[in-house]
């Protein structure tokens, strides 16, 4: 294997490493949660608030439709 190659193999290992174990400090800080809630990625959030706000929103061609009607 080349040896640049097997260097910045190690370095991605050791940082994910790194990544993996919670640092004393920061677990500490969150012990007072109980019950977290569960991550949402955000574009997920985006759409469920889209939803909920434009669940009520006259749709064009139903009113166009009820227009007519009358």
């Amino acid at each position: 294997m080349d040896p640049q190659i097997h260097s910045l193999l190690t370095n991605v290992s050791a940082l994910l490493d790194q990544n993996r174990r919670p640092a004393s400090r920061d677990s500490k800080k969150f012990e007072h949660i109980s019950d977290p809630e569960p991550w949402e990625p955000p574009f997920e959030r985006w759409l469920k608030l889209a939803d909920h706000l434009l669940r009520d929103w006259p749709n064009p061609r139903t009113v166009r439709r009820e227009h007519d009607a009358q």
